[in-house]
């Protein structure tokens, strides 16, 4: 079975809108592993208190305990989803500086999220001050950005952002316009890692064998192999 990292994974209980409860992350794991996934990077959405990271940690540290006791085949990594909607102000730098925002496992690269509504070129003036302070952005599921066309992917990424596109868009997400903008990104190289942006169960569970199966046969083998765990592996060993 093909080895995959999910980089993006609401699984910490309690923190966000994802995992509702320890047993039902523990479920969640059991779902990715049985699809080989081998590593999740646990990146609940970002508060902007110091006690919300102290409160992300403490769950983190939770489910690790619960892992190893129940032998779920998994390695967990540390990481937030930062959102944008502090683009004006200097909260986004200083919560990363000051390790309110946790990056992946912390390394240089934080996974921040685009709102909505971004346009291209602020899109790139924030990777542009994100580089500038020495970090590596790693965006979440541009795909499901209807601003953030193929183009501009190109344009952000030569900026020195990498981009995460969530698994399922490529076969399973019923947006048709999602789907097709994840399958351009994929045909134009723009893809560096895959994720399930799993939530809970019942909504947007972990799935990410169809679309591992989609960059197999759609990729040669090695960029395949980099895209569901080299590059992810190489960020693990920075």
């Amino acid at each position: 079975m093909q080895p995959i990292v999910d980089m993006h994974a609401h699984v910490v209980p309690l923190v966000d809108d994802g995992a509702t409860s320890l047993r039902e992350s523990l479920a969640m794991l059991r779902l990715s592993a049985s699809q080989g996934v081998t590593d999740v990077f646990c990146t609940s959405h970002s508060g902007y208190r110091i006690r919300d990271g102290e409160r992300y940690r403490e769950q983190f540290w939770r489910l690790q305990k619960a892992v190893l006791a129940e032998r779920i085949r998994i390695s967990l990594h540390t990481g937030c989803e930062i959102l944008t909607e502090l683009r004006y102000s200097k909260e986004l730098f200083n919560g990363i500086d000051k390790k309110i925002f946790d990056t992946l496992d912390n390394s240089r690269y934080p996974l921040i999220e685009f709102y909505s509504d971004i346009a291209p070129d602020e899109a790139l003036s924030i990777v542009q001050r994100i580089v500038a302070r020495g970090y590596h952005p790693v965006l979440a599921h541009p795909e499901r950005n209807e601003n953030l066309s193929v183009d501009t992917a190109e344009r952000l990424i030569l900026a020195g952002a990498l981009l995460q596109v969530n698994a399922y868009s490529f076969v399973e997400e019923p947006d048709l316009a999602i789907r097709e903008r994840a399958r351009k990104l994929l045909q134009r190289g723009c893809v560096h890692f895959i994720g399930s942006d799993a939530h809970r169960l019942s909504h947007r569970p972990p799935r990410l064998s169809a679309g591992a199966a989609y960059v197999l046969r759609n990729t040669d083998k090695t960029t395949a192999e980099n895209i569901l765990f080299g590059n992810a592996q190489n960020l693990l060993h920075v």
